[in-house]
């Protein structure tokens, strides 16, 4: 096979027979240099005619050169596809409710657990108790406790505070003191209005809201003094977490731009850049000056 291509010359030997040879290769999608894949090979292609029309090479050097040129911006375009590609695979690593919560620094485990709850109960459409409760904090946000003189002034002046106290008693069938005591953690044994009769006993019936009021009468100055303080420091914890679920959406979308490449793998395809930078910038400074010789001779 080699003897036969020996006796018939090998293919083209002149300048003007390598130049149609090389648009041959380009016409057809061929040439001697091989690509990642079809694109890249296409891209090459179009480039090598571009700079072939561009130039217009009269002779082997140049049209080296000119070949040199398209494959230099090919692997350029190369680096920057893999770089966004890159940035696009670590912002989906910072896609998730986890390190958007992350990102808030909160320092704190428990905190961080409790808004990852509330994201994902946010995201499934479910209400948060703290959305429910929205009203009374603002209300209690707003009230004086040197104020709170009494259940008559509970009444009158924090409505939704009163709401929520008897709807608490209500469902656990507990009556007002020993709920406040309890919510303010200094209850011992809980008072549980309502109990399972025994064999020889009947069920009592549930409570009604009028009756469980009636026993706030018996709420003592400290249970009251102590369940809005606690309620105040629940006020300012859920205010922080609400705010950080409410900006939840636009801060996730920050954090995903600021996504970077590991540093190796950046560093690494900047290098490369910088060389075929250099290198293209090198062939053309060559094919330019090799044309004007040409010309001047």
């Amino acid at each position: 096979m080699a003897t036969a291509l020996k006796r018939c010359g090998g293919g083209p030997k002149t300048v003007t027979g390598k130049l149609a040879s090389s648009k041959n290769a380009i016409k057809h999608g061929l040439t001697a240099k091989r690509w990642l894949n079809e694109e890249e090979q296409n891209l090459y292609n179009d480039l090598l005619a571009a700079y072939t029309e561009d130039f217009k090479p009269k002779t082997n050097m140049e049209l080296t050169l000119v070949a040199k040129l398209a494959e230099c911006e090919t692997r350029l375009t190369r680096i920057h596809n893999v770089e966004d590609a890159l940035f696009e695979l670590a912002r989906d690593q910072l896609d998730s409710p986890e390190q958007t919560v992350a990102s808030f620094k909160t320092n704190n485990p428990a905190i961080d657990a409790e808004l990852n709850a509330m994201i994902q109960r946010t995201l499934i459409g479910l209400p948060t108790q703290i959305s429910e409760n929205w009203d009374l904090n603002m209300e209690l946000a707003r009230a004086q406790l040197s104020q709170v003189s009494g259940w008559d002034y509970v009444c009158n002046e924090l409505p939704a505070l009163r709401h929520y106290i008897l709807k608490q008693c209500e469902r656990e069938q507990r009556d007002v003191a020993s709920y406040l005591e309890h919510e303010a953690g200094e209850a011992k044994v809980p008072v549980m209005i309502f109990r399972w009769a025994g064999d020889d006993e009947t069920v009592k019936p549930k409570k009604s809201r009028k009756e469980l009021e009636e026993t706030a009468a018996n709420v003592t100055s400290k249970q009251r003094t102590c369940f809005i303080e606690n309620r105040l420091k629940q006020v300012t914890h859920d205010t922080i977490l609400l705010s950080m679920v409410q900006g939840f959406s636009e801060r996730k979308g920050l954090v995903k731009k600021t996504a970077l490449p590991e540093t190796e793998k950046q560093t690494q395809i900047n290098r490369y850049r910088t060389a075929d930078q250099k290198l293209f910038s090198k062939t053309l400074a060559e094919l330019i000056a090799l044309q004007k010789l040409r010309r001047e001779v």
